[in-house]
């Protein structure tokens, strides 16, 4: 198991403690989000000025100043923080996966902690579907190479059809008495981010159905002709020459 899947399963094991009855545990700091490569800045709640502050990740120093020596950053956050010595905000550029950890900001008089949650950026939902028995199945599927949280994704549909109304699965389901010419979007969000797809549903109906049926007419067209000609072919050649060209009339003398 990796460093960032470590972080994310003690998070998820700190958010089902925190549903428990502990008192020891703070359970009421609500998350802050980041997206990697983007920056994120985790600011103080009651922001004051300060004479020295000194900001952690874990029991780690990310960066400290005060009014004698000005700012230190450390480790890997070294040229990839900000402090704003005012207020006490932190910035940190450029983010990893690694940077997703509980923060503490300490000052003269107290202490604040902060939780990062990192993801990676969402992508574009992948719609397919499939038929049985007339009804048509529509998955909105998250892509295999996304190395995100997808606890965190939600779904949406937005269509023409009432099912697609108040519907949070990955999943959408259409009868056979359903508009077959409708389009379908699905939408996935995250706390940062959220991404739409589409799909007609024309497109779900195999080729071979919409041949067949397209052939249909000309393919009867066809066999009545086969069937005249046949007809024609049966009747005894007299027959077939008086109807042709016999008009029944005496000739002229």
């Amino acid at each position: 198991m990796g460093a960032g899947s470590t972080k994310r399963w003690a998070l998820a094991v700190l958010g089902l403690v925190c549903v428990l009855p502990f008192d020891f545990i703070s359970c009421d700091i609500p998350p802050t989000y980041g997206v990697v490569n983007e920056n994120v800045t985790l600011s103080p709640s009651n922001p004051k000025s300060f004479t020295e502050v000194l900001w952690k990740k874990g029991k780690d120093k990310v960066i400290e100043w005060d009014e004698k020596y000005g700012p230190r950053d450390y480790g890997p956050f070294k040229g990839r923080v900000q402090l704003n010595t005012t207020f006490g905000n932190l910035t940190i550029f450029n983010l990893t996966s690694s940077d997703e950890d509980t923060y503490e900001i300490e000052y003269e008089t107290g202490k604040e902690t902060f939780v990062l949650q990192i993801l990676e950026r969402l992508p574009d939902p992948i719609l397919n579907c499939s038929v049985i028995d007339e009804n048509i199945t529509v998955n909105c599927l998250i892509p295999e190479n996304y190395d995100g949280n997808p606890h965190l994704i939600n779904y949406s549909w937005h269509c023409p059809s009432a099912q697609c109304n108040n519907s949070f699965g990955s999943v959408m389901y259409f009868g056979k008495n359903d508009d077959r010419s409708q389009n379908v979007q699905c939408t996935i969000h995250d706390p940062v981010y959220k991404r739409t797809s589409s799909i007609d549903l024309t497109s779900c109906i195999p080729r071979e159905h919409s041949r067949y049926r397209y052939c249909l007419i000309p393919a009867v067209g066809l066999t009545v002709i086969v069937l005249i000609v046949i007809g024609f072919l049966k009747c005894p050649k007299n027959n077939r020459t008086k109807g042709l060209g016999d008009t029944g009339d005496t000739p002229a003398r």
